[in-house]
């Protein structure tokens, strides 16, 4: 059994999804999401087509049911509503 590589990328812009697809390129088998503020359906048609998953503010009920061992925060600290905290609350 290999270990999980799953990953969360916080602040799906071109740093992120970048960093995303180099870890798809390396981890195929895991499971990768790319986490936004904001929804936008042709983006996420768009990731999903090319085997991400997606979470945006329209996914609150969703809070606590992804988890990765491995996070990435890419988005900038004054684009989330929480700041320089955003990041521990997501990992937790």
């Amino acid at each position: 059994m290999s270990p999980n590589k799953n990953l969360i990328v916080v602040g799906s812009g071109e740093l992120g999804c970048r960093v995303a697809a180099l870890w798809k390129q390396s981890h195929p088998d895991a499971t990768i999401t790319l986490k936004t503020r904001s929804y936008k359906k042709e983006r996420e048609d768009k990731w999903r087509a090319a085997g991400f998953c997606c979470l945006s503010d329209k996914d609150k009920h969703k809070k606590g049911e992804i988890t990765a061992p491995y996070v990435v925060f890419s988005a900038p600290p004054s684009g989330g509503r929480h700041g320089a905290g955003e990041p521990l609350s997501i990992a937790r």
